[in-house]
């Protein structure tokens, strides 16, 4: 067994600050939310989130509400596969049973109460790395979330939109299918909606000159009744106001 070690967070951390490890790094979230930052990629997490991060991969952990961790380190070449060949860090999330938590629970258990040894902790060990593998290679389809992500695809132009009505049209908890959805787009269903409404806002506004529409009507479009809202939210996701973009846009078709 090449399970090196497995501890749990000593107190609440609301900052666990950069750093790395000679060796594969599996972390569960199993109290709070917030970002996790992996060679500079934010992956959202909460309760019940799984990072696969490997050797020597710098990454950091913050949240405003606190958090605590179980993780453990370990050595085997299965992980090089499920992190595949360029060797990235993978994000999961358990299922709404917690199969998962409930067998890292188990083995932190067993790690910290007896001998390390013990052929019970090798067993869960392989079971964890078998439930793990199967995981990753059933890829990204959940038709929960994929009927979420329609949704919001169809509809991203209601200015009325709520989020909080699509999830739970779902029938299942708000919080679940977040959880769910992080897991399949690596987004919250909130981000996903404004990656779509400035997508398309990008869209038009390259095609103002044709259109002659103002950046209001584009706003509206997609699915902004306030203007200024609208840019203010278009240029933290862009980095420039409409008005540049668009700007922009009409230099390029001229030079």
């Amino acid at each position: 067994m090449s399970l090196k070690v497995i501890g749990t967070s000593p107190k609440t951390f609301t900052y666990y600050g950069r750093h790395i490890h000679t060796c594969y790094e599996i972390i569960l979230t199993v109290e709070g939310s917030g970002i996790f930052t992996v060679n500079n990629v934010e992956y959202p997490f909460c309760e019940g989130s799984i990072h696969i991060v490997p050797p020597n991969t710098p990454h950091v952990k913050s949240s405003e509400q606190g958090f605590k961790d179980i993780y453990f380190h370990c050595d085997d070449a299965v992980f090089s596969s499920i992190c595949g060949p360029r060797n990235e860090s993978v994000s999961l999330e358990d299922d709404g049973e917690r199969s998962l938590t409930a067998l890292i629970k188990m083995m932190l258990y067993k790690f910290t109460s007896s001998n390390k040894n013990d052929r019970t902790l090798t067993l869960m060990y392989e079971l964890f790395i078998r439930l793990i593998t199967e995981r990753c290679a059933s890829g990204k389809s959940d038709p929960v979330s994929e009927s979420v992500s329609r949704y919001l695809a169809l509809n991203f132009n209601e200015p009325e939109l709520s989020l909080s009505k699509v999830l739970t049209d779902t029938g299942y908890n708000k919080d679940y299918v977040r959880r769910r959805f992080i897991a399949a787009y690596g987004v919250t269903p909130g981000q996903y909606l404004t990656n779509l409404r400035i997508e398309n806002a990008k869209k038009l506004l390259s095609q103002r000159k044709e259109s002659g529409d103002s950046i209001a009507d584009i706003g509206a479009m997609c699915g902004y009744y306030d203007g200024h809202y609208f840019s203010k939210i278009f240029k933290k996701q862009v980095g420039v106001e409409p008005r540049e973009y668009a700007s922009d846009g009409l230099k390029e078709e001229n030079q």
